[in-house]
């Protein structure tokens, strides 16, 4: 028995200890009877009375004993249990007062962090002696009572951090109504800044009263709460904003630009403010629509993307509105390519062009590198303004095809642009031509002669009072200013190979910047032309270690280009005899001649046009870079309503370009809105009658095009009327019906007149390349 209690700190259960002690009596005696066996005298029979009860003696002693240890041990145990839940509720208190949670759950996770640490230590040091149950019933009891302080701690932060933010706020807008003074506005960007520095002083200021919060969540408070303050602050600046004026932008081949329309003090005085794009070294009115795409999504357009032609030729687009709307198979664009250093690729029969990004290869169609430009002119635009602009008018050749349009108009939806219409670029000019005339009563023909860089465009107009009337258009898409360079490229080219013998290859690497350094040459001096009378072309090292240089004498330039310069007059005389619906006009009826484009500074042009009508001058009273966009914003504000007070009575009237009509039997093309057509919003319609027994469909076929052959010309949908009842050839007619919308935009209706069954179609060949969703999706 003494060995059980060797250990100061052993005690048993009485249970146990009369278990223990019973074994070792019975072990004590069975040895002792062992002991006897085989003598003739049994000795321990006559003790074992008075061993029982020496046993049962010592049995009582050690008993008591055991009971002084057990009720040693239990008190020390009690203190222990005491201690271990101070510690606990401790623990659990200095994570409360450290911690900038206010979620219940991570408190009683922690809880039982600390829970499960302090039972695992003292589980180890006092083994079976720690009663883990009362233990743990402790721990239970205090959780629930500190989760009431954890509670209250929270409640108290809260109603702490709620005043914090109070004082911020009124701190907040006692500075910004410092900073409006007497003024009722302040820019959108100077706004801005203000906000960003009184958030930092903010912080600042308050960063000592922030307690429990942490650095790091104090400034991201600061910054959300303040930034309520400060969306208030827009909206009360917003509403007294000056009215925020719609842009027009001349989304040009080569250049772009941007305008928008100033109302003087009174209703009938104002003028239009061209923006200039003064981050660049030119601080020019123009922007070349040249765009950049670089690694890491950046993207550069204008003067620095064409000043980097030579170092990323294969990464800058440039002239996307010649492939804008066009298939891959398009002769024109097959030509064009040869002069491109930037590859031309086939979207699923669609134009695209490749870059490399990251080196990814990825495609584009036209419109998206459009979108870039259009981005960039609204840029530059609410740069000039101060405030952020959406509204805006877009020119289009007048000559532009139905899909040519609606990519134009997906374009500036890309660019997050409002487009409120499509406007033809003669059109747009002869509104500026117009702005000086609005009190003129008199009517007048105006000719616009719109020689741009990528593509040809003219109209007769007749502007009076309150009204621009468009008689007639005409024009080429795939005659420019480029055309003009591409002859010159060539010239120099033939006078190198006759020179030297060599042929500059244009399919390598060397022979593709050679080619980039001369188009660059040819352009520069085919504007020092329109000055001088001979100029040098010159690049060092073209090929094979052999320099170009080639002399071009203005001469020489007017014959290399008189084809160009004929064919613009071809479209001029076709379109004065269009006038009227075919009766024509002559060159002496036309009262004035505006010239619009840049290569309508070319000093033969201007010859040409003189001679054509008869000595007359053409008018000076446009600039014909910026004519275009100067009418855009004409009418742009016109369309906005709320400035242009002079300009509300003024009404624009355009024609259809093209002849719009479905493939008949034969393959014939049946026009239903003829070439020169108002575009006023009135149907024109047509009844096409059953061609065999039982026909309960006809496929509608939409072209837009001159040619007799409904296949020759510009495909834009194809439709499958149903719902047609089953009778003899002959015996169900079709009502088709054409509607040209404002912007040039075709819209189709066909019905089953006997069963008066409507199917309505907006006809475009470009709805098929990017939704309406993944246009949205590509903004910005």
């Amino acid at each position: 028995m003494n060995e059980l209690f060797v250990d100061q700190n052993t005690f048993y259960g009485e249970e146990h200890l009369d278990t223990l002690s019973a074994g070792i009596i019975n072990s004590l005696v069975n040895e002792l009877l062992e002991a006897d066996v085989g003598t003739e005298v049994v000795p321990i029979e006559p003790y074992r009375q008075a061993l029982d009860t020496h046993l049962s003696d010592k049995y009582k002693s050690y008993s008591e004993f055991n009971r002084m240890r057990t009720f040693q041990d239990t008190t020390a145990m009690t203190t222990v249990i005491n201690n271990l839940n101070k510690l606990y509720e401790e623990a659990l208190d200095a994570w409360i007062q450290c911690t900038d949670t206010e979620d219940k759950r991570r408190y009683l996770d922690e809880s039982r962090l600390i829970r499960t640490r302090i039972v695992s230590e003292n589980t180890a040091k006092y083994g079976h002696r720690l009663d883990l149950v009362d233990l743990n019933a402790r721990f239970d009891t205090t959780e629930r009572e500190m989760q009431d302080v954890f509670a209250e701690e929270v409640e108290d932060r809260r109603r702490a951090k709620a005043a914090l933010v109070d004082r911020a706020m009124q701190w907040y807008n006692r500075e910004i109504e410092k900073e409006y003074g007497d003024r009722p506005y302040i820019r959108p960007d100077r706004l801005d800044t203000i906000h960003e520095g009184l958030v930092t002083g903010a912080v600042a200021r308050f960063t000592n009263d922030r307690g429990h919060i942490a650095m790091d969540e104090f400034k991201q408070l600061m910054d959300s709460k303040l930034k309520l303050a400060y969306d208030k602050v827009v909206d009360e600046n917003n509403k007294n904003a000056p009215t925020v004026p719609a842009i027009g932008i001349d989304l040009g081949t080569t250049n772009s630009c941007v305008a928008y329309y100033m109302p003087g003090r009174s209703a009938n005085t104002g003028r239009i403010k061209v923006c200039r794009n003064i981050n660049t070294t030119r601080n020019s009115d123009v922007t070349p629509s040249c765009v950049e795409y670089r690694d890491n999504g950046e993207v550069v357009v204008g003067e620095e993307a064409k000043d980097n032609l030579l170092a990323n030729r294969q990464n800058i687009i440039y002239s996307a509105k010649r492939l804008i709307g066009r298939k891959f198979d398009d002769p024109d664009v097959t030509h064009e390519t040869q002069y491109w250093p930037f590859d031309v690729v086939d979207m699923d029969g669609e134009t695209g062009v490749e870059v490399e990004v990251d080196g990814q290869s990825r495609q584009l169609l036209p419109e998206e590198v459009s979108a870039d430009v259009l981005r960039k002119m609204k840029e530059v635009a609410e740069r000039d303004l101060g405030h952020p602009v959406v509204d805006a008018v877009i020119t289009v050749p007048a000559y532009f095809t139905d899909a040519q349009r609606e990519a134009t108009k997906a374009a500036g939806i890309m660019a997050g642009l409002n487009i409120l219409t499509i406007i033809n670029e003669p059109t747009a000019a002869a509104l500026a031509y117009k702005l000086d005339r609005f009190d003129d009563t008199s009517s007048r023909n105006v000719l616009i002669y719109d020689f741009g860089g990528g593509t040809f465009d003219v109209a007769i107009l007749r502007l009076s009072m309150g009204r621009v009337e468009v008689l007639a258009v005409g024009g080429d898409n795939h005659l420019g200013g480029e055309d003009i360079d591409h002859n010159i490229i060539e010239h120099c080219l033939s006078e190198f190979h006759s020179q030297t013998g060599v042929v500059v290859d244009r399919q390598s690497v060397e022979g593709e910047r050679a080619m980039r350094a001369l188009r660059d040459r040819c352009e520069r001096e085919k504007w020092r032309l329109s000055e001088a009378t001979a100029a040098t072309i010159a690049v060092d090292n073209i090929a094979d270690g052999r320099d170009l240089s080639v002399e071009l004498t203005r001469a020489d330039f007017e014959l290399l280009n008189k084809d160009l310069f004929d064919r613009t007059m071809e479209c001029v005389t076709r379109t004065l005899a269009g006038v009227n619906g075919g009766a024509g006009m002559s060159a002496d009826e036309v009262d004035d001649i505006v010239l619009v484009g840049g290569s309508t500074y070319i000093p033969y042009v201007k010859d040409m046009i003189r001679r054509y009508f008869n000595g007359r001058q053409p008018s000076q009273s446009v600039n014909p870079m910026l004519a275009v966009a100067e009418g855009a914003a004409l009418q742009a504000a016109i369309l906005n309503g709320t400035q242009a007070q002079k300009l509300r009575h003024l009404r624009v009237q355009d024609v259809t370009p093209h002849t719009l009509g479905v493939k008949s039997v034969g393959n014939v093309m049946s026009a239903i809105i003829p070439a020169q057509s108002r575009v006023d919003g009135i149907p024109r319609t047509k009844v096409y009658t059953t061609v065999c027994d039982n026909q309960t469909e006809i496929e509608v076929e939409v072209y837009e095009g001159e040619d007799s052959v409904a296949t020759n010309n510009t495909f834009l949908g194809k439709y499958v009327v149903t719902g047609i009842p089953p009778e003899a050839a002959g015996k169900q007619d079709v009502s088709v019906m054409f509607c040209v919308n404002d912007e040039g935009i075709l819209k189709v209706r066909a019905v089953v007149l006997s069963q008066r069954a409507v199917h309505e179609y907006e006809v475009t060949e470009y709805k098929g390349r990017l939704s309406m969703e993944e246009l949205l999706r590509r903004r910005h």
